[in-house]
């Protein structure tokens, strides 16, 4: 069943190469994925969704973000988890 929070390989697929994107920009700082920390501007250019929709999926628990001075941070590894968790089939 399709919701809100699935991907489909299309979708999959655009996130991947919007990752690179994020990636090229992070790459100074090259390491394991739990290393490499997104700001929520980039998760809104990633998934191509608004401020109040990340909040949701933060409150929801559907990403884990750290908090600092009003700031939110996602771990890469964490936007990877959640990208594989709602893949669709």
């Amino acid at each position: 069943m399709k919701g809100k929070n699935h991907f489909t390989s299309h979708r999959i697929k655009a996130i991947q190469a919007k990752v690179q994107k994020v990636l090229a920009k992070v790459r100074p700082y090259e390491g394991p994925p739990e290393t490499i920390y997104l700001d929520s501007a980039d998760l809104l250019e990633l998934f191509s969704i608004s401020a109040p929709t990340l909040r949701y999926w933060r409150e929801q628990g559907t990403i884990q973000a750290t908090q600092i001075k009003g700031k939110f941070f996602y771990q890469l590894s964490e936007v990877m988890r959640v990208i594989e968790r709602h893949r669709v089939v």
